[in-house]
């Protein structure tokens, strides 16, 4: 069995096992459970980095790297908490862990079905391409964009007249992983159910939308040589660089909004910022 295969098998094992002990770890308050869901995360990640690494998705190689290193952090956190304890501070970071067990649970079921059952990934994957080529020939139809495209199920999308090789859409480029974080985190704190529907409106649907626009503004840039004579110019300065800023400095107003309507949001965020120093701040867990 040649390693790929093997890649290939053991990450859907590893991603809803990890689920199955994540579910425990919360329902039952229990280290061990969460423990083991995070090891397993860490494992599946670490597939996933060196997969990117292969294809040279340098950048979602780095952004998978980040959620192994929180994933180890929260595992050696659990494996240094007791699971019952007099003292008041291992007890409040007993509890932080139960919130981040759950928070990690509803994270994966929202990912890994998407990730790793292939029909649900390329339904995902085709939605969006199709979204993105409706919005560029309407666009098109009322004379904003000179371009007009058709679709290629379920991910490339053509530009009618071109010899051009065409766009293709991959997982990453659904926006999934913002939407499983901000979902995860909002779902997951303890707040009134109206906060946490209202946090959710003015963040996942504004996302998905953006990022719709963010690949009609690729496809076109890159049809178009918006950036230089060279297609793929274009394509990298679009997508690797004004693209990411567009989508840093989104995520970053979206996510004020959300802190602003669930304030609970902000403070499990300053305590996952304290994790590498132990989970400490202010002369104490919190």
């Amino acid at each position: 069995m040649s390693g790929a295969t093997f890649a290939a098998l053991a990450k859907p094992a590893l991603a809803f096992l990890s689920l199955f002990f994540l579910l425990l770890a919360f329902k039952k308050e229990n280290m061990t459970m969460a423990l083991s869901g995070w090891l397993l995360l860490v494992s599946y990640w670490l597939i996933e980095f060196f997969a990117l690494l292969k294809v040279g998705e340098s950048f979602d190689a780095a952004v998978a790297f980040l959620v192994l290193l929180f994933s180890a952090l929260l595992a050696w956190h659990a494996a240094t908490c007791e699971d019952s304890s007099a003292n008041s501070d291992d007890a409040e970071r007993r509890r932080f862990l139960v919130l981040m067990a759950k928070v990690s649970f509803i994270c994966g079921m929202c990912y890994f079905p998407f990730s790793e059952i292939e029909p649900l990934g390329t339904l995902l994957i085709y939605v969006n391409a199709a979204l993105a080529a409706t919005t560029i020939n309407f666009l098109h139809g009322i004379g904003l964009l000179s371009l007009s495209v058709r679709v290629e199920f379920p991910a490339f999308i053509h530009a009618a007249g071109m010899a051009l090789p065409p766009i293709e859409i991959i997982l990453a480029c659904t926006a999934i992983q913002s939407i499983v974080i901000f979902t995860g985190i909002i779902f997951g704190v303890e707040a009134p159910l109206n906060k946490k529907i209202k946090a959710f409106l003015v963040s996942v649907p504004v996302i998905f939308v953006l990022n719709v626009f963010r690949n009609v503004f690729v496809t076109a840039a890159y049809f178009g040589t918006w950036f230089g004579s060279d297609p793929l110019e274009s394509f990298y300065i679009a997508h690797h660089i004004l693209a990411r800023i567009f989508v840093l400095a989104t995520l970053i107003i979206i996510a004020y909004a959300v802190f602003v309507i669930l304030p609970e949001t902000l403070d499990l965020v300053e305590k996952l910022l304290t994790l590498p120093l132990g989970g400490r701040r202010r002369g104490g867990v919190r």
